[in-house]
């Protein structure tokens, strides 16, 4: 949460050993407090908030499949040779209309 808040971020993926295992999300985290699931955020691990992974694809992949992935995903993560190595948001893409 605090690399989240330093960073202007809503979302990350969980790495484990180059490999992304899930992520966690601000939507998430709320949800859970909404729900009484947690009181205090420092007795929680990363785990009790996890979603499942990013759809995780080639450097290859054309713009189009990662604008259709975006549609129901918060994040699309880029991978070479089985490990993360990259990360498309939403807001990357409106970055790239914008030069």
């Amino acid at each position: 949460v605090a690399i989240m808040e330093k960073n202007g971020i809503s979302q990350l993926p969980v790495i484990e050993g180059g490999v992304a295992i899930g992520c966690i999300s601000e939507s998430a985290i709320v949800n859970a407090l909404d729900e009484g699931r947690i009181q205090k955020m420092h007795e929680h691990s990363v785990s009790d908030f996890m979603e499942d992974a990013f759809p995780t694809i080639p450097p290859s992949t054309p713009i189009e499949t990662v604008i259709h992935l975006l549609h129901t995903h918060h994040a699309v993560l880029i991978a070479e040779k089985g490990r993360v190595a990259g990360v498309i948001t939403k807001h990357d893409l409106i970055g790239m209309i914008n030069k």
